[in-house]
């Protein structure tokens, strides 16, 4: 059985410009969905912010990046190997002040008050079919936050005026917004994400709030016939991708 030493070793550094991520072999590799959404969502002068599994505090860092000096973000997390490498990855950042990494179920944190921002790039995967790392099961199924628990957390930790943030792949979405429907919590933003132009949408970007409202939505191409990042994702993610 490997150690937990062994498991700890780190995959060289993802560099962004103004902080880097390193991750296990075994779990939490950046990904464009998680840029997309850290860049995306809108925090504003948000005193407090929670990241719902952080992994290897990527969206936590982002969004330390991105707010004011005194914001506080507790970025929680179940697994106690993605917990090491989140916090080693915020040690190594300048926002080490700002961001509280915590070990636990988030259905078991106990947050000091409600929070302004919540943000989650949360497990999709709900087919039966599992790989042999349990690490990657939670990662990758509704085996340890299933999107009706997402929503039941949400509406016990979310201020009245607060925002939530998500990222699912797009045909997961109505379910999503069907379980945060069933607290009265609306989405009332919505980006679909195409890697093409003439593609399917392929991840929704989603805000959710307590306000009943028309949703916004907006269309994201990734790529222009070159392949070459398109004028509107190079914009959104300017200030994180060299």
């Amino acid at each position: 059985m490997q150690s937990e030493k062994s498991l700890l070793q780190l995959n060289p550094a993802f560099k962004f410009r103004q902080f880097s991520i390193c991750s296990s072999g075994l779990c939490f590799p950046v990904t464009t969905d998680s840029v997309l959404l850290g860049a995306w969502a809108e925090i504003g002068a948000s005193a407090h912010i929670l990241d719902i599994g952080t992994g290897s505090g990527l969206l936590a860092i982002m969004l330390a990046q991105r707010s004011d000096q005194s914001s506080v973000i507790d970025a929680v997390e179940t697994d106690p190997l993605a917990v090491k490498v989140a916090e080693a990855n915020v040690k190594n950042s300048a926002w080490t002040a700002k961001i509280k990494v915590q070990h636990s179920l988030i259905q078991n944190f106990v947050p000091n008050e409600r929070y302004d921002v919540i943000i989650c790039n949360p497990p999709y995967f709900d087919e039966k079919v599992y790989s042999p790392s349990a690490l990657k099961n939670k990662q990758r199924h509704q085996t340890s936050l299933d999107f009706n628990e997402l929503s039941i957390v949400c509406d016990l930790f979310l201020q009245q005026k607060g925002s939530i943030f998500v990222v699912v792949p797009f045909n997961k979405e109505p379910q999503l917004s069907s379980s945060f429907l069933s607290k009265s919590i609306y989405c009332v933003k919505m980006t679909k994400v195409y890697h093409y132009k003439h593609s399917e949408p392929s991840i929704a970007l989603l805000k959710y709030g307590r306000s009943l409202a028309s949703i916004e939505l907006h269309h994201l191409i990734l790529y222009d016939v070159q392949g070459k990042r398109s004028h509107d994702y190079h914009h959104l993610v300017k200030d994180f991708y060299l």
